[in-house]
């Protein structure tokens, strides 16, 4: 039934993915950017600072993203070590020969020495 469901999931994802935009995609005319912008000339030129400092730290993200995406890779390879490393030392433990054929439990204490 999963199998079922998750096909039903992936075959339906282009029409949720249309269903959002109902008209499509709407092209901007060719008017000069004067006439369209909602912003006055007074403050173009602080728009245009900050989208070029918005550029600009997008590409500081990028960089910090790529170092962390190859972090988790790095760290998804050492959980499997560790994982495979815990099964291979978990059936040597649990059938490693005691020195004297019985398991003996002694305790020092400070006083015994």
């Amino acid at each position: 039934m999963t199998l079922v469901r998750q096909v039903a999931c992936w075959a339906k994802s282009p029409v949720r993915g249309k269903a959002g935009c109902p008209r499509g995609h709407i092209r901007p005319s060719r008017t000069s950017s004067d006439e369209r912008s909602p912003i006055s000339p007074r403050h173009r030129p602080r728009a245009a600072s900050l989208l070029k400092t918005a550029g600009l730290n997008f590409r500081i993200v990028e960089l910090k993203a790529g170092y962390l995406n190859g972090a988790v890779w790095w760290f998804k390879i050492a959980l499997a070590l560790l994982l495979i490393l815990a099964l291979l030392l978990t059936p040597y433990a649990a059938t490693a020969p005691v020195p004297g054929g019985e398991i003996v439990c002694e305790a020092l204490s400070l006083f015994d020495l």
